[in-house]
């Protein structure tokens, strides 16, 4: 398997030895995380709680442990579930904007936040790999079973704690996850760190997002919207980057007033450059694009 002789302790980097006939994880911080394999993917997350501060949940003077939340996500949210038409059909634009810029290159990907497995189902081939990375063993293995392939592989951890050595992905895709994390900056150092050079590190969120908070029933703190913790644009973006990558462009698209008027269904029809150019045309006359996408090269 690829991630038998790829991985290693996201502290020490001393390799890790995958007991497959033990279901063990060798050579790992046992005192610092759990590892383990379940159906052959292996598990390797921080132990206890993850907490973490943010600027919403120190007015709330509440905590939030960003691995045991996202998993409990993975139990109730159905990733695979299909969504409104307006909203596939968004989705469905921000993924092939991906892909154009990804290109057809990259023989080593990390798909961050896997989600429904959209990506590794897009670009699985039989000449590179692609790990699709979540903290929901849910969602992983959803994504297997829906795109297997020997070259593609399966991983529960977290961005924070990557078990991978500097330098080993052609290619990054992070697809709306920024806004969630509790550390954006430390989030993208940590995905450039396992970026090879002049690699590319792709990352979506949505653009100039107005957070909507609201106070939980359940527990009487604030808790914003969809979970999103952060709003994105080019001024604080840029404020995330490291100094020493090669180069970095911004870009946006999916115009809201396309999807106000409701002609999504003719624009779904559309081949995606006339759609690119239509859209980028309705942003530059009126400024009000719902996504935002980073390319990084490193």
């Amino acid at each position: 398997m690829f991630l038998d002789n790829q991985m290693v302790d996201p502290i020490s980097r001393k390799r890790l030895v995958l007991n497959h006939s033990k279901n063990v994880i060798e050579n790992l911080n046992s005192t610092l995380f759990e590892g383990r394999l379940e159906n052959q993917i292996p598990i390797i997350l921080p132990k206890g709680q993850a907490s973490s501060s943010t600027q919403l949940h120190d007015q709330s003077n509440s905590k939030f442990d960003y691995v045991d939340h996202y998993k409990k996500d993975a139990e109730v949210f159905d990733y695979f579930q299909e969504p409104c038409e307006i909203s596939e059909n968004e989705r469905h634009r921000l993924n092939q904007l991906i892909l154009d810029k990804l290109g057809d290159d990259a023989e080593k990907i990390l798909d961050v936040g896997c989600g429904n497995g959209w990506l590794s189902e897009s670009v699985q081939k039989d000449n590179n790999h692609v790990v699709s990375l979540d903290v929901s063993i849910i969602n992983v293995k959803r994504v297997l079973q829906q795109t297997p392939h020997p070259n593609h592989s399966g991983l529960v951890a977290d961005v924070f704690n990557l078990p991978f050595p500097d330098n080993s992905f052609d290619a990054i895709v992070a697809s709306e996850i920024i806004e969630h994390v509790h550390d954006p900056k430390r989030f993208v150092d940590c995905l450039l760190r396992v970026l090879k050079p002049n690699g590319k590190l792709i990352i979506t969120t949505p653009y100039n997002e107005i957070i909507q908070v609201h106070l939980c029933v359940h527990c009487n703190h604030l808790t914003p919207e969809n979970a999103h913790l952060h709003s994105f644009n080019e001024q604080n973006v840029a404020k995330l980057i490291n100094a020493d990558v090669r180069s970095w462009h911004f870009s946006k698209a999916s115009n809201k007033h396309f999807i106000k008027l409701r002609i999504y269904w003719l624009l779904r029809a559309i081949p995606f450059r006339l759609w690119r150019a239509l859209d980028k045309l309705a942003n530059r006359l009126i400024k009000s694009p719902t996504r935002f996408i980073i390319e990084i090269r490193k």
